[in-house]
C-alpha cells in the first residue's frame, strides 16, 4: 500500500561496499562523471554555435570548465581516463577558439563607432530586469529559487521563479546585448546565470543520487542471490531509495529519467520479492476512498498515466486512495517592488491503477495534481510515481474496492 511520501531529503545509507581503486583507462564511469560529461559537451557546442554567430559571450564555456573542476574534485580517479582527457581537450580548443574570436571582435570593434541601440539606458533596463533574479535568501524573494538547497519542498515551490528567470535570461541573450557593456549589466548577467545554474544543481543531485543508490542496492542484491544468500536489504536504505525515487518524480513528472529510475525501482522490488515471497503475497490495492463528482473523471486520468507506461496492458481495476484533495499553500510576492501579495495553490490526490500485461499484473501508484497560481486554475495532470508487482487475487482484497 502506498504511503504519503516522506519530506526528509537526506537519511544515512547503511550499504558497506567494497573500496576500488582508481579506475583503468577503459573503466566504466561513474553515473556523476558520464552526465557532467555530456552536459561539458553540449555546452561546448553551444560556445562554438555563438562563436559562428559572431558572439563573444562565454557563458557556456565557464559552465563547462566548472563542471570539470567538479569531476576532478568528487571523482579525481577518473582524471587519467581518455573520455575525461578528451574533455579537457575540447574545452582548451575551444577557449583557444573564443580567445581568437574575441580578438577579431575587439579589433572590429575599435574601428566602429558605438551602436545607438545600446545606449546607456538600455543596458540599465535591461540590468534592472536580470537583477530581479538575482540569488536572495529572503523569503518571498524572485531569487530564492537561486539559493543551494536539499529541500525538495523548497525546490518545488521555487520551480515557477526558476522558469521565469531561464526565460528573462533567454530573452537577454537572443537580444545579443554585450554584457561587459555596463558594470550594473556584467554584474545582473552574472548573478542570474549563477542562480539558475544553483536550481538546476540541487535539482539534479536529486535523480542523480537515486539512480547511484539504485544501482549500489540491486549490485548488492544480486550478488547476494549469486551467493544463494538470502538476506533481505536494509530496511532504511529501501526507505531512502524510495524517497528519493518519489522526490525524481515530483521534480521531473512524466520524463524519461523518472521512468527509468520507475524501470530500476521495479527490478529492485522484484529481487526483494524473490527473497521474500510474503512482499508479493501481503502487497493489495488501497481502498477506493474518493466520493468526489470528479472521482470517474479523475480514475480516467489515472487509468490514461498508467496505460501510458504499459502500452497493450488491460485495466483491471482504479481506485483513488485518499478520500479528499490535500492542498498546499504558499503566499509569495507578486512582483520585487513587495507591494502585493499572491497565492498558489497546489491539490493533489493519489491513486492506484491495476494493469494486466499478458499474464503479469503491475500496481501503478498515480499522483494527481492542480496548481491555481495568482487565482488562475491550470489544467489537473497525473503522472505514475511507483510501479509494484501484484496477485491478481489481490486486488479483490477486502478494502479494495470491489
Amino acid at each position: 500500500m502506498y504511503k504519503r511520501p516522506c519530506r526528509v531529503l537526506f537519511l544515512p545509507f547503511a550499504l558497506v561496499l567494497a573500496f576500488v581503486g582508481p579506475l583503468s583507462a577503459q573503466a566504466k564511469l561513474p553515473g556523476g562523471v558520464t552526465s557532467r560529461l555530456g552536459k561539458i559537451e553540449a555546452y561546448l557546442k553551444s560556445t562554438e554555435a555563438r562563436i559562428q554567430n559572431g558572439s563573444n559571450n562565454r557563458n557556456d564555456l565557464d559552465m563547462a570548465i566548472e563542471l570539470m573542476k567538479e569531476i576532478k574534485k568528487s571523482y579525481p580517479e577518473t582524471a587519467s581516463h581518455p573520455d575525461v582527457l578528451a574533455a579537457e581537450k575540447r574545452i582548451a580548443e575551444v577557449e583557444a577558439a573564443l580567445a581568437a574570436a574575441l580578438t577579431g571582435k575587439a579589433q572590429a570593434k575599435a574601428a566602429s563607432t558605438v551602436s545607438a541601440a545600446a545606449s546607456e539606458q538600455v543596458l540599465v533596463d535591461w540590468a534592472k530586469r536580470l537583477a530581479e533574479y538575482k540569488p536572495d535568501g529572503r523569503p518571498g524573494s524572485k531569487g530564492l529559487f537561486g539559493i543551494p538547497t536539499e529541500d525538495i519542498d523548497q525546490l518545488l515551490a521555487q520551480k515557477p521563479n526558476y522558469e521565469k528567470a531561464k526565460v528573462v535570461y533567454a530573452e537577454f541573450l537572443a537580444s545579443g546585448m554585450d554584457k561587459d557593456a555596463h558594470p550594473e549589466l556584467r554584474q545582473a548577467e552574472y548573478d542570474i546565470k549563477v542562480g539558475i545554474l544553483n536550481y538546476e544543481r540541487s535539482r539534479d543531485r536529486i535523480p542523480e543520487e537515486a539512480a547511484a543508490k539504485l544501482d549500489e542496492a540491486l549490485a548488492w542484491m544480486n550478488a547476494r542471490q549469486a551467493e544463494g544468500k538470502a538476506i533481505a536489504l536494509d530496511p532504511g536504505v529501501k526507505k531512502r531509495v524510495d524517497v528519493l525515487v518519489e522526490q525524481s518524480g515530483l521534480l521531473f513528472p512524466g520524463s524519461s529519467r523518472t521512468r527509468a529510475l520507475i524501470a530500476k525501482m521495479a527490478e529492485l522490488d522484484k529481487r526483494l520479492e524473490e527473497m521474500d515471497k510474503t512482499i508479493l503475497e501481503k502487497r493489495v490495492m488501497s481502498p477506493d476512498v474518493y466520493k468526489g463528482k470528479d472521482a470517474e473523471e479523475l480514475r480516467d486520468l489515472a487509468r490514461t498515466a498508467a496505460l501510458k507506461e504499459a502500452p497493450g496492458a488491460s485495466v483491471l481495476k482504479a481506485n483513488i486512495t485518499k478520500a479528499e484533495w490535500q492542498t498546499e499553500s504558499i503566499v509569495e510576492w507578486t512582483d520585487s517592488t513587495k507591494t502585493a501579495v499572491q497565492h498558489r495553490v497546489t491539490d493533489s490526490l493519489y491513486a492506484q491503477v491495476a494493469l494486466k500485461l499478458k499474464s503479469d499484473v503491475f500496481l501503478y501508484t498515480v499522483y494527481i495534481g492542480k496548481d491555481t497560481i495568482g487565482g488562475k486554475a491550470l489544467p489537473v495532470a497525473a503522472h505514475v510515481m511507483y510501479k509494484d508487482r501484484l496477485l491478481e487475487a489481490n486486488i479483490r482484497k477486502v478494502g479494495s474496492g470491489f
